[in-house]
C-alpha cells in the first residue's frame, strides 16, 4: 500500500510535546503524521539498558511531576493507562545532603514535611511564604496557555497590578532563586533541597525570574516527583499506542530539511530524500528558534529580518553531564530517610552552588560539582535485578565547551572530549561519595553523557544544553523562545507552530505546549462544526410515566441508570440525558427533574458516572472529567439507539460539574439538539483563586493528596468538609447543601479520588461557549458561590442561542422543598419552544 504523502497535520520531530499534541488531534478526526530523525520517537524521553542487561536507566528525563500534576494527565491518563502507564511515588519528593552530615526531606506526607520544618526550625517562614506565594497562583493555568492569548494578557496584566501585597507578582518575577529562599529561610539544607532545581529548568540560582519558579517549586514538591514504572520511557510507548490507536502515523529515521511555504502559511516539508509531504491545516515544529529559521525556514521568504535576528542570536547557557550507574546493591545515605527516592540533592551547600556556576559560565570544570542524584530502584525494584540498583547522577553546571579545570587537575582544550569526561566523572563520582558510604566500590558500570553527547544525540540541544537554552527572565515568559513570538507558538509564518522545550514554559516534561497548540487548531473558526438544521416540531403535553432500570457500557465498565418514557408515547419522541454533579448520584435529588420532563413528553436518561453510586468500574470514586465526559458521550449513543427515541432530539442535562461536560458534550455533536445548564461548573481557574484565597491550607493539603493519588496510592479525601476542613469544597454552606441533598437511601458517599483535583483549574468548559450551535437553556442561582458565576455568564452572553433564567438561590437549593417544581417546569416551558417548536 503507497503511504500517504498529505495530512491534516505534520510534525517535524517526535518528542512528547509532539505524541500529545497529535493524540489530542488524531482523538478528534485528525490525520496527523510525525517525522523525526532519531530512529525511536520520545525525544529527550527514553528508558535503555545503558550499563549492564536487567539495569534500566533514564538516557535523558526520569521524574515527571509537571506531567502528572498537569491537564494532560488529566484528560488523557485513563486512556493512556490503557496502554501500560503506570506512576510511581515513594515517601520522599525531594532533598538535600551536604558532607557533615546535614541533610534536609522533602516528603509527600503532610505531618512528615511539617515535622521536618520543626525539626529546621522553618515552618512559620515556610507558612509565611507559601502565604504570600498564595495569591499568585492563579499564575498555574498559564503554563499550559499562549501567552499570546488574550487570556493570558489579561491574567498577567492582573497579576502585575497586585502591587499591595506583601510579595508582589513582580518581585517574584525579576527576583532570583536565591534572593527569595536566602531572605526567608536560614537553614542551608532548606535552600540546598529546593535552590538547585532551578538548574533542571536552566535557570542560575542568581538569574532573575528564579524566585517565581522557586516559589512554585515549593508548592509543588511537597506534591511528589513520580516516575513511571519501569522508567521514564513508559510513557512514549503510551503515547505512541495511544496515537496509533487513533490512527496516527509515526516516521522514524525521517530527517525534515525544510518547511515549504506558499503565500505566507505553511502547507508541508521536505525531507533530506527529496521527498514533499502536504500538510493542510498546519506544520507544528519541535525544535528551536535558531533552528527553525536558520535551517527549516532559511529559504522562505517575507520572514522579517528582525526576527532572523534575534533567533540567530538564541542563547544557550549552560551544559548537563549526566552519569548512569549500576550497582551492586542499595546505596546509602547517613540520613537514611534521603533512601525513599525522590530527587536528592548532594553537594558541599550553598557556596560552592553558587561557585560552581560562575566557573561553569566562564568555561571552567567545576571544582566542586554539586549533583541531583535519583535512585529509581528506591520505588520501582523493577528497573534492576534483585537487590542492586540503579542510579542517575546530574551535574547541571558544567561548561558547554570547557577552556579550563577550576581544580587544575584536568588537561581541556575546548571540547567534551572522552578523556575529559572520564575525568571529570571520576570527580563526579568521588563527590558523590562523601555521602553514600562505599560508593565507588558498589559500582558495576557506568554510562557517561556529556554536553557534546547531548548535542550529538539531539540537535534542540544546541551545544549540549539540556533545557534547550537559556531559560532566566531575558529568554523566558513572553520573551521565550524569541521576543518576536511573544511567549505564543505561532510563528513568523501563518500555520506553522513551534512547540517543545524552547518554548513556554520551558524545559521538563510536561506536554503543555503540545497541548496547547493542539487546542489552538481544534477551536480555529475553521474547524468549527456547521449547525445543523432543526427537525420538524411538536408539542408536548402532561403523561403519566414509566420506569425501568438500564444499563449502557463505558469505558470497559458499565453505567447504572433509569430510563423514563411518557406511557402513552406515540412515535419517536426526544430524549433527556441526565446526570449529575460532583460525586453525587441519581438518587440525589434528580428523580424530581426526570419526572417532571418525562411527564411533560420526553424520554429521559438519568443515570450515574463511572465509579460511582450503582455503576461499575474501579477505582472506586474516581471523578474525573475526562471519563464523566466519556460517559456522556456514551449515554448519548445508547440513547440513539433506543427504540422509540428521535435520535436527532438529544437534549444533554446537567447539574454542576456535569453541566461542564453538557457543554462539551454539546460543542463537539452537532446532532445534540439542546443542553439545560442547572449551575454549571464552567471555570475551575476561577474557583481555584476562591479557594487559595479563602483557605490555601487546604488547597495545599488537596494538592498533595492529588499527586500521591495520581503515583498510584489511590488517596481518597472528603468530597466536602466544613470551613477549616479538609476536602474539596470546604466554602461556607457547601458540606451543610451536600447533606440537605442526599437521598436517605443513597448510595453517596463523601469521598472522591484526589488525583483528578490536581488539575481542576484547568478544567474550564466555559470556554466552548461560542461552539454551542444548538439552543441552550441557563439556569443560574444568584447566591451561588461553588460554581463561578461570572463564567455562567459568559458562557449565556458568548453561545449563539443562548437563554438565561436567574433564581435567588444557592449552589444546593435547586434541590430543596417546592423548588425543583418551579425551575423543572421552566425546564419543561423551554424544551417545548426550542425542541419541539423551535
Amino acid at each position: 500500500m503507497t503511504a500517504s504523502s498529505t495530512f491534516d497535520v505534520i510534525f517535524v520531530g517526535a518528542g512528547h510535546n509532539a505524541l500529545v499534541a497529535a493524540s489530542y488531534l488524531a482523538r478528534e478526526g485528525r490525520s496527523v503524521c510525525l517525522l523525526d530523525q532519531r530512529p525511536t520517537p520520545g525525544g529527550w524521553v527514553r528508558s535503555e539498558e545503558l550499563t549492564l542487561p536487567g539495569f534500566i536507566h533514564d538516557t535523558f528525563s526520569a521524574c515527571h511531576p509537571l506531567f502528572v500534576g498537569g491537564p494532560v494527565f488529566a484528560e488523557l491518563g485513563t486512556e493512556l493507562a490503557e496502554h501500560g502507564l503506570r506512576y510511581l511515588q515513594g515517601e520522599v519528593s525531594a532533598g538535600a545532603s551536604l558532607p557533615d552530615g546535614r541533610s534536609a526531606v522533602i516528603s509527600t506526607d503532610p505531618d512528615a514535611l511539617q515535622a521536618e520544618l520543626d525539626r529546621l526550625g522553618e515552618r512559620q517562614a515556610w507558612t509565611e511564604l507559601i502565604a504570600d506565594v498564595s495569591p499568585h497562583l492563579s499564575l498555574v493555568p498559564l503554563l499550559g496557555m499562549d501567552l499570546d492569548s488574550p487570556e493570558a494578557t489579561g491574567l498577567l496584566k492582573g497579576l502585575c497590578r497586585q502591587a499591595g501585597s506583601s510579595l508582589p507578582f513582580a518581585a517574584l518575577l525579576h527576583g532570583s532563586g536565591r534572593d527569595v529562599l536566602g531572605d526567608r529561610f536560614s537553614s542551608e539544607e532548606l535552600i540546598m533541597a529546593l535552590l538547585p532545581w532551578l538548574l533542571h529548568l536552566g535557570i542560575g540560582p542568581t538569574d532573575a525570574g528564579g524566585a517565581l519558579w522557586a516559589a512554585l517549586l515549593m508548592t509543588m514538591l511537597p506534591a511528589g516527583t513520580p516516575a513511571p514504572v519501569g522508567g521514564s520511557g513508559r510513557l512514549v510507548e503510551a503515547l505512541t499506542g495511544l496515537l496509533s490507536a487513533y490512527g496516527g502515523e509515526i516516521r522514524t529515521g525521517v530527517d525534515v530539511d525544510a518547511v515549504v511555504t506558499a503565500g505566507g502559511r505553511a502547507t508541508g516539508v521536505r525531507t533530506t530524500d527529496g521527498e514533499q509531504l502536504t500538510a493542510t491545516q498546519a506544520v507544528i515544529a519541535s525544535t528551536t528558534p535558531d533552528q527553525l529559521y536558520g535551517r527549516l525556514l532559511r529559504d522562505a521568504p517575507g520572514i522579517p529580518e528582525s526576527t532572523r535576528a534575534q533567533a540567530r542570536r538564541y542563547r544557550y547557557r549552560r551544559g548537563c553531564f549526566q552519569i548512569n550507574l549500576a550497582l551492586s546493591g542499595r546505596p546509602r545515605f547517613a540520613d537514611s530517610r534521603l533512601d525513599g527516592g525522590g530527587g536528592i540533592n548532594v553537594g558541599r551547600g550553598l557556596t560552592e552552588l553558587l561557585t560552581s556556576v560562575r566557573q561553569a559560565e566562564v568555561g571552567l570544570l567545576p571544582g566542586y560539582p554539586s549533583m541531583s542524584w535519583h535512585e529509581p530502584t528506591a520505588v520501582d525494584p523493577t528497573r534492576a535485578p534483585a537487590g542492586q540498583a540503579v542510579v542517575r547522577l546530574q551535574v547541571l553546571d558544567v561548561p558547554l565547551h570547557p577552556t579550563g579545570d577550576a581544580a587544575e587537575e584536568i588537561t581541556v582544550d575546548g571540547e567534551w572530549t572522552a578523556p575529559v569526561a572520564e575525568r571529570f566523572a571520576d570527580r563526579v563520582i568521588a563527590e558523590a561519595a562523601k555521602h553514600i558510604s562505599g560508593l565507588e566500590q558498589m559500582v558495576l558500570a557506568r554510562h557517561i553523557l556529556s554536553p557534546a553527547d547531548l548535542a550529538r544525540t539531539n540537535p534542540n540541544a544546541g551545544p549540549g544544553d539540556h533545557a534547550s537554552g537559556h531559560n532566566a527572565l531575558s529568554q523566558a515568559f513572553t520573551q521565550r523562545p524569541i521576543p518576536a513570538h511573544r511567549g505564543g507558538y505561532a510563528t513568523a509564518v501563518t500555520d506553522l507552530y513551534l512547540i517543545g522545550a524552547a518554548s513556554w514554559p520551558g524545559p521538563g516534561v510536561s506536554g503543555l505546549s503540545g497541548r496547547a497548540v493542539a487546542r489552538r487548531l481544534l477551536n480555529r473558526p475553521d474547524s468549527r462544526e456547521t449547525p445543523r438544521q432543526q427537525p420538524p416540531t411538536r408539542t408536548m403535553g402532561s403523561r403519566s410515566v414509566d420506569r425501568t432500570a438500564v444499563t449502557f457500557p463505558s469505558g470497559g465498565a458499565s453505567c447504572a441508570g433509569w430510563l423514563y418514557r411518557p406511557a402513552d408515547a406515540d412515535g419517536n419522541i426526544p430524549c433527556v440525558v441526565m446526570a449529575h454533579g460532583l460525586s453525587l448520584t441519581r438518587h440525589d435529588g434528580l428523580v424530581a427533574y426526570a419526572q417532571a420532563l418525562a411527564e411533560a413528553g420526553a424520554a429521559v436518561l438519568v443515570y450515574d458516572h463511572r465509579y460511582l453510586g450503582d455503576s461499575g468500574g474501579q477505582p472506586r470514586q474516581l471523578v474525573r472529567m475526562s471519563a464523566q465526559l466519556h460517559d456522556r458521550r456514551c449515554a448519548i449513543a445508547y440513547a440513539r439507539g433506543l427504540h422509540g427515541i428521535d435520535a436527532d432530539k438529544i437534549v444533554v442535562w446537567g447539574y454542576s460539574i456535569s453541566g461542564g461536560t453538557a457543554v462539551k458534550a454539546a460543542a463537539s455533536d452537532p446532532r445534540v439538539a439542546g443542553a439545560i445548564l442547572l449551575c454549571p461548573f464552567l471555570d475551575g481557574r476561577a474557583r481555584a483563586i476562591t479557594d487559595l484565597t479563602t483557605d490555601p491550607g487546604n488547597v495545599a493539603w488537596l494538592f498533595a493528596q492529588a499527586i500521591k493519588d495520581m503515583a498510584g496510592s489511590h488517596s481518597l479525601v472528603p468530597a466536602t468538609a466544613p470551613p477549616g476542613g479538609h476536602g474539596v469544597l470546604t466554602l461556607r454552606g457547601e458540606a451543610d447543601g451536600f447533606k440537605s441533598m442526599i437521598d436517605a437511601d443513597s448510595p453517596w458517599r463523601n469521598a472522591v479520588a484526589a488525583g483528578p483535583f490536581a488539575t481542576a483549574a484547568f478544567y474550564r468548559p466555559v470556554t466552548k461557549a461560542a461552539k454551542l450551535a444548538c439552543p441552550v437553556l441557563v439556569q443560574l442561582c444568584e447566591r451561588d458561590i461553588s460554581s463561578p458565576r461570572r463564567a455562567v455568564e459568559k458562557l449565556a452572553q458568548r453561545a449563539p442561542r443562548a437563554e438565561l433564567k436567574r433564581y435567588d438561590l444557592d449552589h444546593f437549593q435547586p434541590f430543596y422543598g417546592n423548588n425543583p417544581a418551579g425551575i423543572a417546569a421552566d425546564q419543561a416551558d423551554w424544551l417545548n419552544r426550542t425542541v419541539l417548536n423551535g
